[in-house]
């Protein structure tokens, strides 16, 4: 077995630590401004009167690819700040799978697990 490439995501990444690892992190570093459900509606944002952070809900968030994610995590974008410094790899990557989780619940009309 090879080592994976740096900043790529286990195929198997998904189990209860990493849930509650990635839901950890998104509730301190993503949800201030993401809001809680992902859908960029948080306080924050409402005071981002330039640009304010997109859901992470919609068509342009799911097109995304988790490495996408992952490198806007680890890099930041725009307005948003990098988190490199703040997560680990595993940190960030379970980050990633709880964006995605939240992205299910929402087209499936529930809550992420």
């Amino acid at each position: 077995m090879r080592t994976p490439p740096a900043g790529t995501l286990p195929s198997t990444r998904l189990n209860t630590e990493t849930t509650r690892t990635g839901a950890h992190a998104f509730g301190i570093f993503c949800a201030v401004c993401h809001g809680e459900d992902g859908r960029g509606d948080s306080v924050v944002a409402s005071n981002m009167l330039l640009e304010a952070p997109p859901s992470l809900l919609s068509a342009d968030a799911l097109a995304r690819s988790d490495g996408e994610i992952l490198d806007i995590v680890t890099h930041g974008m725009k307005r948003m700040p990098a988190y490199d410094w703040a997560l680990s790899s595993a940190e960030r990557s379970a980050v990633v799978s709880y964006v995605r989780q939240l992205q299910r619940a929402a087209n499936a009309g529930g809550q992420p697990q």
